[in-house]
Formats: structure tokens, sequence, C-alpha cells
């Protein structure tokens, strides 16, 4: 099976907080992926009496490490060298409080936003920072769903894991969800990014769910051209979010 594309664009954090680093590595140099496992030898794959018989022993501290598998085969785990970071982002120092979040988009774009909802799209191709509209509010502990579209660019949906209950609330939209929505440019406007307010999944204003916070823990996308996001928290159920209407309906029975 060949790969779809060359280059894995990663970003990783830094020992100092509020600093993480993009970093592009090429596929075609590091097999991450082996579609076929090397063929056996008793236990032992080829590779790896050829390793034994071939080569001198390697101390502990080698670039390669041999895991035993549950059923007494071994595999080999390469340890290599990060390449230099394309781009480091930084958030601005508060006190007791600075970090940054990275939410990727197609290509090599990533959109950032900082503790205070500071956001700045970098392009690693051009190389280019562009400001973006500040989320409504920050959040803490976010993760993200991009939905590209050919008629308008697109949509980046950015969520609390852990949204805080609000039984008590009636309005529509509450500032734990919140998307960025592009507009291509036209006759009569430029192109541009727009921060709406979205509103929460169902549990979030669910009494019987009041009493604790409800983690998020998974999420995808669903539907013909990822029209639906698909979540499911912890004891309150799995919730699908209709991208066109902004509607939300409970998925599957009851989880109490």
């Amino acid at each position: 099976m060949g790969l779809s594309r060359r280059f894995l664009n990663l970003i990783v954090e830094n020992p100092v907080p509020g600093i993480r680093s993009l970093l592009c590595m090429d596929l075609t140099r590091h097999q991450f992926f082996n579609p076929t496992p090397p063929p056996t030898i008793g236990a032992r794959s080829e590779s790896a009496v050829a390793q034994d018989s071939g080569s001198p022993k390697q101390p502990a501290c080698s670039f390669n490490l041999k895991i035993k598998q549950p059923d007494g085969a071994a595999f080999m785990l390469e340890r290599f060298q990060l390449p230099v970071p394309t781009f480091t982002f930084r958030a601005q120092a508060q006190p007791h409080a600075w970090k940054i979040d990275c939410f990727p988009l197609a290509d090599r774009k990533v959109i950032c936003v900082d503790q205070a909802g500071r956001t700045f799209l970098f392009d690693a191709d051009t190389r280019q920072l562009v400001t973006m509209p500040s989320l409504h509010k920050p959040k803490w502990n976010p993760f993200s769903m991009f939905i590209p579209s050919t008629d308008d660019g697109g949509r980046l949906y950015v969520m609390e894991r852990d949204p805080r209950s609000e039984a008590s609330r009636c309005v529509q939209h509450n500032d734990h969800f919140e998307a960025f929505v592009y507009h291509k440019p036209t006759e009569t406007s430029f192109e541009s990014w727009h921060c709406q307010l979205l509103p929460p999944p169902p549990f979030v204003r669910d009494y019987a769910y009041s009493q604790e916070r409800r983690e998020i823990t998974s999420y995808s996308l669903v539907g013909d051209n990822n029209s639906h996001i698909l979540i499911s928290a912890g004891n309150a159920g799995t919730y699908c979010l209709d991208t066109v209407s902004n509607i939300w309906s409970r998925v599957g029975g009851e989880r109490r």
C-alpha cells in the first residue's frame, strides 16, 4: 500500500510552557507504515536473524529497541533524530498561565490559539502568518475537527473537552463550542475568517448530568462530505451534530 502523502507535519511540545514547534518529516526516509510483516523463521523474522548473525551486540542506549510481543516474537523499534523545526509558536507569557493550542487545517496550514484566545493562522508552505478573530472565550482543554469545503473554504470546529454543566441556562449558544468559518472572496467582499458560537451538546444542559463535568472521550466526522460530528461523553451517551443545521441529536439508547 503506497503512501497518499510524502510529508508528515508534526507539532511537538517544548519543555518550556507555552511553546510548540512544527516539524516536517519526509515519509520516504522513514518507513512508519509497513504493509506486510517480514517473513519469519520459526518465531523470529529474517531481519532479526540477519541482525543477530551479522551485527555486533548493541548497548542498551542504542538507537534501536527490541520489543517482545505476547506470542514471543520480537520486533524492532527504530529511534531517529527529529528534523529541525520549520516554525516555533510561542504564547505571550502571563503570570502562572501561558499555553498554546495548535489545530491543523488542510495542506500545511495550522491555526494556533493562546491562553487568552488570541488566534493566528500559519501556512508552512508560504511561511505566512495571518491574524484571525479571537475565540469568544479561551478553551482550557480543547479538541478540533476540520471540515474542508470547495464552496466556502471550510470550517474548523473547536470544543472544550470537559464542558461545564449549564442546566439553568436557556440561551441557544454557549462559549464551549465554536467554529472558525472561512469565506472565499467574492466580487463584493474579501476572503475572511469568522468565529461563530454554536450550541453545546444536549448533555451539557441536561439536569441529570449537572452534578459533575462529563469528559468528551471520543469524536469523529461521519456522513457525506463529513457533514456530521459524532461525540461520546463519559456516562452521558453519544451525540451527533448536523453541521448544516447546527442541530444536535442523541445516538443510541440511554446511558446512565
